[in-house]
Parts: structure tokens; C-alpha cells; sequence
């Protein structure tokens, strides 16, 4: 093997765990990871992909998780908000 494939393959380990400069930092372990699901259209099962989704969210503590769920129709009230 050659010195360059070997160096190249003692460095990768390093070059992957290295920040760059651009990277935008993780979250505190004291801060929660805000998430959205927003719901309610589709031609999908949406109740049942939020329930999923919510469930395991819930089991992580570092998640605060909220739905919005969309309004059935344009001329629902809640479609003005």
C-alpha cells in the first residue's frame, strides 16, 4: 500500500469528526429541539403518520413537538387565522 493511501486512511478519521467553520453548532443538551408537524391534507393517512410521528418523538426528551393541523375547507373559520 502506499504512504499516501495510508495517510489518507489515518487522517479520514480526523477530517471526519472536525468542525468546519461554516458549521452551524448542536443543540445545548439543555435546549429542546423544537419541531412542527403540520398536517390535516393529503391523500395520505395523516392521522395516523402524526400519531406515529408524536410517538416517537415523545420518546426522546430532547423533542417539543406541536401540530397544526390544517383546516378541512376554505370556508372554515379557522382558514381566516
Amino acid at each position: 500500500m502506499s504512504l499516501f493511501r495510508v495517510v489518507i486512511l489515518l487522517l479520514f478519521p480526523v477530517m471526519a469528526t472536525a468542525e468546519s467553520p461554516n458549521s452551524v453548532p448542536l443543540a445545548q443538551p439543555s435546549e429542546k429541539i423544537r419541531v412542527l408537524i403540520v398536517d390535516g391534507f393529503g391523500n395520505h393517512d395523516w392521522q395516523r403518520n402524526t400519531s406515529l410521528l408524536m410517538g416517537l418523538l415523545a420518546t426522546h426528551p430532547e423533542f417539543c413537538c406541536d401540530v397544526s393541523t390544517a383546516p378541512a375547507r376554505d370556508t372554515d373559520p379557522a382558514h381566516a387565522t
